[in-house]
């Protein structure tokens, strides 16, 4: 039970700080609150995609050095680096150049659809 709390934690003020935003710019424009609706599931999928990287690495990382296989740990700690910045780019990459297409996805009217992408 003890191991949990940190990720309940984490989960909390993750949820506070989507929650903040909005709250924040509710003041200033809907345009903006709905941007922030907008992004909210998108930046959810890219944390998902990261700590499978994290975790995956962390899990053998953890597995080597307690088999005392050292070597194994350190190139696969360099494997996860490598592969942490491939999936950025890919995803970054993809997210910037299909901006668009993917907000267009969530069925926003037309007078919303340019706030996400503009910020």
């Amino acid at each position: 039970m003890t191991l949990t709390w940190p990720i309940f934690i984490e989960a909390l003020l993750r949820n506070a700080l989507n929650t903040s935003d909005v709250f924040m710019l509710s003041g200033y424009s809907d345009l903006a609150v709905s941007a922030v609706g907008v992004i909210a599931p998108i930046s959810f999928f890219i944390i998902i995609v990261s700590m499978m990287v994290s975790t995956g690495t962390g899990i053998l990382i953890a597995q080597y050095n307690g088999a005392g296989r050292e070597q194994d740990s350190s190139e696969v700690g360099i494997a996860s680096v490598v592969l942490g910045v491939a999936v950025a780019l890919l995803l970054g990459g993809s997210f910037f150049l299909f901006a668009e297409n993917i907000v267009g996805l969530f069925g926003l009217e037309l007078k919303f659809k340019p706030t996400p992408i503009n910020i």
